[in-house]
């Protein structure tokens, strides 16, 4: 492998398609794999909790969660026979 580095921009539009998209190689302005290596890692890498908040709208149709009581939630344990 050589000693070189690459400088490699890529620019994302609406859901996430690759707009532009440059590289400092030979084959920078057509395709080339330093390209797909940055989208590759970027993929593999990013979490969701790196990309910008947005608020989903819930759907309508989805009945609103059920409020539990403790007692629903963890049941007394049953009641143990005694024996003699």
């Amino acid at each position: 492998m050589r000693d070189r580095s690459y400088h490699v921009t890529l620019t994302l539009g609406e859901n996430d398609t690759v707009v532009d998209s440059k590289c400092d190689c030979v084959n920078g302005q057509d395709k080339c794999h330093h390209k797909a290596s940055l989208l590759l890692y970027g993929y593999k890498n990013v979490s969701k909790t790196d990309i910008r908040a947005s608020w989903i709208q819930h759907p309508k149709s989805r009945p609103p969660k059920k409020t539990m009581t403790m007692e629903e939630l963890f049941p007394p344990p049953p009641k143990l026979a005694t024996y003699r």
